[in-house]
C-alpha cells in the first residue's frame, strides 16, 4: 500500500485541509478526457498512479476511515480535450 496527500484546493494548503489517500495494488486508475465544447466525455484510457501530477483533478472512489483518510478502489483523472 502507498499513501498520498491530496490537497482539497489549488491554493497553498494548510495541513488541516489535506486528505490522505491510500492506493492498494487493486486500485484502478483511469484518465477520462472531457470535450469542452460538448461538455461530455470524449474518451477514456487506463492509467496508473504516475499519471497524477501536482494540481491534477482527481475523483477518488473507495472507503474512508474518517473524513481525512481514504482507501481508493478507483481513481479517475480528469483531463480536457
Amino acid at each position: 500500500m502507498e499513501q498520498a496527500t491530496v490537497g482539497k484546493r489549488l491554493r497553498k494548503e494548510k495541513e488541516e485541509n489535506n486528505l490522505y489517500v491510500t492506493y492498494t495494488e487493486d486500485t484502478v486508475f483511469e484518465v477520462v478526457y472531457f470535450n469542452r465544447s460538448l461538455q461530455d466525455v470524449s474518451s477514456r484510457e487506463d492509467a496508473d498512479k504516475s499519471s497524477i501530477k501536482k494540481q491534477t483533478v482527481v475523483y477518488v472512489f473507495g472507503s474512508s476511515e474518517d473524513e481525512k483518510n481514504w482507501t481508493a478502489d478507483k481513481v479517475i483523472i480528469q483531463k480536457w480535450d
